[in-house]
């Protein structure tokens, strides 16, 4: 009966536990089913009362849990509980759903005797008696710990395996391979993709099939992969994918129901590796291929082919750059039909990027159309099929030399890779193209001393050369030709074989061979030229003067070795400087008396030196004015130019044409702006922009431009103190300040030499009045040379405008000037100390700063649109210039606030003595009517504290500005403006916090 109990299912235990417990039946029918109560081996069956206290405990429940029936009958079933659940009250929970719902179950950890846990699936549900009233409740639970912990360890490996997937770097996928009616495959779609296969195909496919993001997709990934799906054989290979622009690492293999056709993939992108792999042959190529080419055009042309198909360029060509900065193109690649135009191409033609250039950074541009160095050129690349490119410069000596470019007719995202490769390729071409001019130079120059040699000879047989000679140093072996043996009567074939020296010295005059001696020496210790005249005794027994003419060569380790050279009779000469000599004497004797005329017409001299100075530097005023003129009288011309064509297409009703037009106006008009700029520069009254500077950084960014402009011959060195204190200066005149320096300081090294930039904190107190500085503490900005050094009597007008000791044509004299404007507008003074033959140090002092950094404001774009202001307030804008005023009044209606105008100061005080409510007063510093601009402003203020001002100017007039600083609450704008800028700084100050009304 056991055995046939055992087999019983759980529901038919359940029915009869119920039915035991439901009803008073037979003690037969009783007994029977205690015995099937008590011989169940793999259920726990528990009956409680209402309150849950055991009534019944069978022989499993002993066997599961460990406890008797004696020792459970009468407790409390929350003895199985974990004490976890005990807490939160489950046992009540049970019975409380088993009264609601009949049941309740249950998946949970439960208490073993001995305290060990078990997992268990559970039951619980109500007895009831005839009346179906509730007596108590029956548990019923079946250990099911193994198949749980199983449960638990495959989560935890699954898990493990997830983790380990979603975060290796090598792209992982599970792949079904589709097949047509054929069995050939034509599709496959990514089931499951880890994060890796996202990042390194460059897209999300997980559940897409392949066709959906490249229909053109190569043959060869659908054969293969398919070929693995079918037959089960891994597959490891390289290839190339078009349509995600990449080099895969791939193995495949098949996973699964091989019916299912599905695979696993694991992928790297190798394309780096590939394209520097594919980079370093192409330079290889290049390396054999114009290794023996002479011609500097075929080597161009053979580096420019190789960059193109490596590349996939469509034109790629090399070009010289000459003193206008005119591009002179010695040959093109071209994989279509691109056409370059065969005169010089300036590089302005295509661009605004010369400047980059010269400081020898390559100009990448991606779109166009769309970079704003080449906007307003697009359609000139457009004719040339070309959409994007990249221009790399070469650079020697501070001089923009040659050009390699690369051009797309597609917009490309150039890498740096790509341009590293570009860069690389210039710098051989360049290299090689100067190795075979040098080597054509040589090959001319050898011709050109063929032929001096033969009118040596020439000039040998005419007597103007008496002889030749070389002297063998180490050896003293003095060997000379035919000529020169017979004017001095010795065997010829001793000169062939070599006499030493002191046999030819024997013939030198005895007045004359210690100062032969001693030129001798001198010219061996140093090497070079040799130049000596002497007298020697010839093959007749005279005397004649002659002039020896050489050059001592120094072998590697600097010592003489070769002293070749030629003899020169000047004996007649020396007699004509001899006359000349005794004629000078008898005028100098005759002229003693005429001293104070000569000291009479030396002043004279002065005068006009001075006065011609003074015309110089009138004529350098003429120039600048005059190429000021020139360039506004373009601008303008452009500006007047594209503002009729724009009346006229409205006009016309042609809209679509007018926006290149007003594109043109407005470049012409910054362009004007720039122009003004420079010239407030030249006069010290240029609007500053002074900000809280950090003088360490701003040296360390610049430096790598310093290098690039003084050349490798220049040796650079920065240094700085420790906790270098803060300045409030303009950061772009500072920079422009010490780069003009450094290139001062390169001029005077011509052979090269050292620049030291150096920074220092500095307190200066009895120092001061010395330098004209108020006693306080200073940050010096030094820049020292190893140069040539400045005479005491320069040193004190190189300050002075126009002054300059550069030959003309080289420098304005402006540049150590607008320094010193600078430094005094910036309330600090320049010093320069120098010593001739030693060098120069030029240090700039500027007032410390107690005040936060700040990084620079970020140029504004949009439009007026973004800035509007749905607040209701009111601007008076002050200027007596009635266009300028409408522009701004205009600006302010469209922004949204309420302005009101005057046309001078005293109007303006009118109204805001009213009781208007002003909000912002913007006001141009230069007005009519006897008040300016800031004395409206302080007026204003005393009025209405608190008054937020905008300045308007077009230069930096000392009204305005209290040594360097505006008063809080007031801001500056320079003439001419960005209507969006202008808009901005309206909106930063009316959405800023007024500023303290207290004492000023």
């Amino acid at each position: 009966m056991t055995s046939s109990l055992e087999n019983l299912s759980r529901e038919y235990l359940e029915a009869e536990v119920l039915a035991l417990r439901a009803q008073g039946q037979s003690s037969a029918r009783k007994a029977r089913r205690d015995a099937i109560f008590q011989s169940t081996i793999d259920y726990a069956i528990i009956a409680t009362d209402l309150n849950g206290v055991i009534t019944d405990w069978n022989e499993a429940a002993h066997s599961i849990m460990g406890w008797t029936a004696q020792e459970m009958v009468g407790r409390t079933a929350e003895a199985i509980f974990t004490p976890e659940d005990r807490a939160i009250g489950r046992m009540e929970t049970e019975m409380a759903l088993a009264l609601k719902d009949g049941r309740a179950n249950d998946e949970r950890w439960h208490l073993r005797k001995d305290g060990t846990r078990f997992f268990a699936l559970g039951e619980m549900f109500v007895l009831k008696d005839e009346d179906d009233s509730a007596q108590g409740f029956v548990k019923v639970l079946r250990d099911r710990t193994e198949q749980r912990r199983t449960y638990d360890q495959l989560q935890q490996n699954e898990e493990w395996l997830r983790t380990i997937v979603d975060t290796v770097e090598t792209a992982f996928a599970i792949v079904e391979v589709k097949f047509d009616e054929d069995d050939q495959p034509i599709d496959y779609r990514f089931l499951q993709a880890n994060p890796a296969f996202e990042q390194q195909a460059g897209v999300n496919l997980r559940g897409k099939w392949v066709t959906e993001f490249a229909p053109d997709l190569e043959k060869f990934w659908f054969e293969t992969y398919g070929h693995v799906a079918k037959t089960g054989e891994p597959a490891n290979f390289e290839s190339y994918a078009k349509a995600f622009s990449r080099w895969f690492d791939v193995r495949a293999l098949r996973v699964g129901d091989p019916a299912a056709r599905q695979i696993a993939i694991f992928f790297n992108d190798v394309t780096a590796r590939r394209e520097d792999e594919a980079r370093r042959n192409s330079v290889q190529q290049l390396s054999d291929r114009i290794r023996d080419l002479a011609d500097p055009t075929q080597i161009a042309h053979v580096a420019e082919e190789i960059l193109g198909a490596t590349l996939d360029a469509n034109v790629v060509a090399y070009g010289r750059v000459d003193d206008g900065a005119a591009v002179v193109v010695d040959s093109y690649w071209s994989s279509t039909e691109v056409s370059l135009p065969s005169r010089p191409i300036s590089i302005h033609d295509y661009g605004l990027y010369d400047q980059d250039l010269k400081r020898g950074e390559a100009v990448v541009i991606a779109d166009v159309a769309l970079d704003q160095r080449t906007g307003a050129f697009s359609e000139s690349f457009k004719r040339r099929g070309i959409r994007s490119f990249v221009s790399v410069p070469i650079v020697e000596q501070s001089k923009l030399v040659a050009l390699l470019y690369v051009g797309q007719g597609e917009t490309r995202d150039w890498t740096e890779g790509d341009i590293a490769f570009i860069r690389d390729v210039a710098e051989r071409v360049r290299a090689e193209t100067e190795r075979s001019r040098r080597e054509l130079e040589l090959r001319e120059s050898e011709a050109r001393v063929k032929e001096y040699a033969d009118r040596v000879k020439l000039a040998l047989a005419a007597g103007a050369i008496i002889g030749t000679w070389v002297w063998d140093i180490p050896n003293d072996r003095f060997t000379v030709d035919e000529a020169f043996a017979a004017a001095f009567g010795l065997d010829p074939s001793l000169g062939r074989t070599g006499l030493p020296l002191a046999q030819i010295v024997d013939t030198v005059h005895p007045d004359d061979q210690a100062g032969l001696a001693a030129a001798i020496e001198e010219v061996i210790r140093r090497g070079g030229a040799y130049a000596h005249q002497y007298r020697t005794r010839r093959a007749d027994g005279k005397y004649y003067w002659l002039e020896a003419n050489g050059r001592v060569d120094l072998d590697a380790d600097g010592k003489a070795a070769n002293f070749p050279g030629v003899l020169l009779d000047v004996d007649a000469r020396r007699a004509v400087e001899a006359e000349r000599d005794r004629v000078t004497g008898m005028l100098r004797s005759l002229n003693d008396n005429l001293e104070q005329r000569v000291h009479e017409r030396t002043s004279e001299l002065m005068r006009a030196e001075e006065a011609l100075r003074q015309s110089q530097k009138m004529e350098a005023v003429g120039q600048l004015t005059g190429g000021l003129a020139h360039d506004f009288n373009n601008l303008l011309a452009g500006i007047s130019g594209s503002l009729e064509l724009i009346e006229t297409r409205i006009r016309q009703g042609r809209l679509m044409e007018v926006e290149k037009y007003l594109v043109a106006a407005q470049g012409a008009t910054k362009r004007a702006a720039a122009l003004t700029h420079r010239l407030l520069a030249f006069s010290r009254r240029q609007t500053l922009e002074p900000k809280a500077t950090d003088v360490v950084a701003l040296i360390s960014g610049m430096e790598e431009l310093v290098r690039r402009t003084v050349g490798p011959q220049i040796h650079i060195e920065t240094h700085a103190g420790a906790s270098l204190w803060t300045i409030l200066v303009d950061p772009n005149q500072l920079e422009n300040a010490v780069l003009n320096l450094c290139i001062n300081a390169r001029d005077a090294m011509p052979d090269g030499g050292n620049i030291i930039i150096e920074a220092n904190n500095r307190t200066l107190d009895a120092d001061a009045v010395s330098l004209d500085l108020d006693p306080g503490d200073y940050v010096s900005v030094s820049v020292s040379d190893s140069g040539v050094g400045i005479p005491t009597d320069v040193i004190e007008r190189v300050f002075e405008p126009f002054f300059t000791t550069k030959p003309i044509g080289v420098g304005t004299g402006l540049g150590l000037s607008m320094i010193f404007g600078f430094a005094k507008q910036s309330g600090g003074q320049v010093r320069i100390r120098s010593e001739v033959g030693k060098g120069t140090t030029v240090t700039l002092f500027l007032p410390r700063h107690d005040c936060v950094k700040t990084a620079d404001e970020p140029i504004e774009n949009g439009n007026l649109s973004d800035h509007k202001s749905d607040k209701q307030m009111t601007v008076l804008v002050v200027d007596d210039e009635p266009l300028v005023r409408m522009l701004v009044v205009d600006v302010l209606e469209e922004l949204g606030y309420r302005p009101i105008e005057a046309d001078d100061g005293p109007t303006g005080m009118e109204i805001i003595r009213s009781t208007e409510r002003i909000d912002l007063l913007i006001t141009d510093v230069g007005l009519p009517g006897g008040m300016n601009g800031r004395q409206v402003a302080d007026a204003a203020r005393e009025l209405k504290p608190g008054l937020k001002v905008l300045f308007v100017t077009g230069y930096a007039e000392n009204a305005v500005l209290n040594h360097g600083h505006l008063d809080p609450g007031m801001e500056i704008i320079t003439k001419p403006f960005d209507l969006t800028v202008l808009a901005k700084r309206i909106g930063d100050m009316m959405n800023s916090r007024p500023p303290s009304t207290g004492n000023r």
